[in-house]
């Protein structure tokens, strides 16, 4: 046999196994270590100076929910005119090497402004290369319904795209690819960094 289709047949058979091992949408929430917890809130007259090009101001308070355990507050983030401009860094982030972490966004009180669907977006990768950077493996995004197109939206500004379907002959390449659910379950992607 020719080794070209050997090589494609034996990477057909390791993406079927693969897939086959992906968790469903209702049994993520039993399968990592670690949550990190986003919450966005708009702050209305936090800077009211008007020789200022800086508005639209955001804080993300990102909190450490362990499964066994109390959550912690892990770092809050500072954003204006859609561009981070400060972080306070209140605890470590502690992980294991190894452990499994999902990153949730939570739902906003009304509908998320677009300043809030960019800042998430912007904590979500500092998030995931915390993650990385720690030793863990970061690799779900966990978005309420209806922020489900506005959180994909934003990561697309930072570079993460949906990624295309899958064929044994045409390899995907991306150095992080996250899966994204709605929660409760209904919408899921895979969304690639290019």
């Amino acid at each position: 046999m020719n080794k070209q289709v050997v090589a494609i047949l034996l990477f057909t058979c390791q993406l079927i196994i693969w897939q086959a091992q992906q968790p469903a949408a209702s049994q993520i929430k039993s399968t990592y270590d670690w949550t990190i917890q986003i919450e966005t809130k708009e702050l209305n007259n936090y800077y009211p100076a008007k020789d200022t090009n800086l508005r639209d101001f955001v804080l993300c308070n990102i909190t450490l929910c362990p499964a066994s355990g109390s959550p912690k507050n892990y770092e809050q983030l500072f954003y204006a005119s859609d561009r981070c401009i400060g972080a306070r860094r209140i605890n470590p982030l502690a992980l294991k090497h190894g452990d499994e972490v999902a990153i949730r966004l939570k739902r906003p009180e009304g509908p998320p402004s677009p300043s809030q669907t960019s800042a998430a977006a912007n904590a979500v990768v500092r998030c995931l290369l915390d993650a990385f950077a720690a030793g863990g493996i970061a690799t779900t995004i966990l978005t309420p319904p209806e922020a489900y197109l506005n959180t994909i939206q934003g990561m697309a500004r930072e570079k993460f795209f949906i990624a295309p379907p899958a064929t044994p002959d045409e390899p995907r390449y991306s150095k992080i690819s996250v899966h994204i659910y709605s929660e409760p379950e209904g919408q899921q992607d895979e969304l690639i960094y290019q």
